[in-house]
């Protein structure tokens, strides 16, 4: 059975990072190109200025930890960019299910949007073949990236402006010429690719009614939710719903309103009750095999929990609500440790992990120090 899915009201200002300073590899502009940097990078720019730069390898945020690469790009202080493929289409397969379509999601502008990253939505133009139902080493256009890229530096306003301007106004062309680069792509190498008809029906559903050429932001919201979503952005929770989920965690569906005044919408796996005006707001990253969950699962975590624990107010309807963020670990280890914890503290219950473990908690402790963020090492031995 699903969980539930409790619908939050929260406001936000501004967003303040204080993390620990990333190094980033530099490339010069002259000779760069979005296929061959680094995920994470920065562009030094002919003027000597230069942006924090990502990639996605894919338009969805569960795969490939995406928000993990911004977040890396997070300690940047001039502007960041992050580069998504509006559509990735890795190749029918040779049974139903066997590879993956992926496509821009609402809630991944909106973390954006509220996050202050600059989107440059992408197509890729190129691929390998793989076999017959596959292809690989997809690659982007880097004409138009960079194109993206020299028109950020000049704009003059924050990202959330550009962010809607640049889905409102781009987002058709390049999904357009999406699919016709995979039109393309399946008939050079000669593989079968996903039927577009899904894909070409979702654009009409989002198209502007004055406008075909142009994106409807209030169609593309709706169209994107999935369906526990959608229940939640329509429903107004009653008292029993909050009563049923006190019991233990359910997801969370935030409706967030900035300093503008725009809504959007964000989604976190666990909200957990204490009462009826205390929430915890919680990400929790397991590893089954491991001591521990992943860097890039853990800095996915924390890109979610930086915005959520900023936020000026939190309220359940009319009820305001008393919060806290927290990120949980899980793993193959004993005990249970509350984060941030005294150095001497988390070496010793480290220790039995492994030195790399070590140096991995040792930095996250200092993280959420930083950042004001609650953790919790719970091991699943013992």
């Amino acid at each position: 059975m699903p969980r539930p899915v409790v619908r939050l009201q929260g406001s936000i200002q501004s967003l303040r990072f204080c993390g620990q300073p990333v190094s980033l590899p530099i490339y010069d502009w002259s000779g760069f190109d979005i296929n061959n940097c680094r995920f994470t990078c920065k562009v030094r720019l002919p003027d000597g200025t230069e942006i924090a730069l990502s990639k996605w390898t894919g338009p969805k945020r569960t795969r490939t930890y995406p928000l993990a690469k911004v977040y890396d790009t997070y300690s940047h202080g001039g502007k960041i960019i992050t580069v998504i493929p509006i559509i990735k289409d890795e190749g029918k397969g040779e049974r139903e299910n066997d590879t993956n379509l992926d496509r821009v999601n609402f809630i991944t502008l909106s973390w954006m949007n509220l996050m202050g990253v600059y989107v440059i939505l992408a197509w890729y133009n190129d691929a390998s073949k793989k076999d017959a139902y596959r292809i690989t080493r997809q690659r982007m256009d880097n004409v138009h990236v960079r194109q993206k890229i020299e028109e950020i530096a000049r704009y003059k306003m924050d990202a959330h402006h550009w962010n809607r301007d640049h889905f409102e106004d781009d987002f058709v062309p390049v999904y357009e010429k999406a699919l016709q680069s995979y039109e393309a792509i399946a008939q050079k190498l000669g593989v079968e690719m996903h039927p577009q008809e899904g894909l070409r029906s979702f654009l009409d559903a989002v198209r502007s009614s004055n406008d075909s050429s142009k994106l409807d932001l209030a169609k593309y919201a709706e169209h994107s939710l999935s369906a526990s979503e959608h229940a939640a952005l329509r429903e107004t929770i009653t008292e029993h719903r909050l009563e049923r989920s006190q019991a233990g965690s359910t997801k969370g569906f935030f409706e967030i309103r900035n300093y503008l005044g725009g809504m959007y919408y964000l989604t976190v796996d666990e909200v957990i009750f204490e009462g009826d005006r205390k929430v915890i707001i919680q990400e929790s990253k397991n590893s089954t095999k491991h001591p521990l969950p992943s860097l890039n699962d853990i800095k996915d975590g924390l890109f979610k929990l930086l915005l959520f624990s900023q936020l000026q107010e939190l309220r359940s309807g009319k009820t305001l609500l008393q919060f806290t963020v927290r990120l949980r670990l899980t793993g193959k280890f004993s005990g249970k440790l509350d984060l941030p914890a005294d150095m001497s503290v988390l070496r010793e219950f480290s220790s039995p992990l492994g030195e790399g473990n070590v140096q991995k908690l040792m930095w996250l402790n200092e993280e959420l120090r930083r950042l004001g963020i609650e953790g919790v090492l719970e091991g699943s031995d013992g």
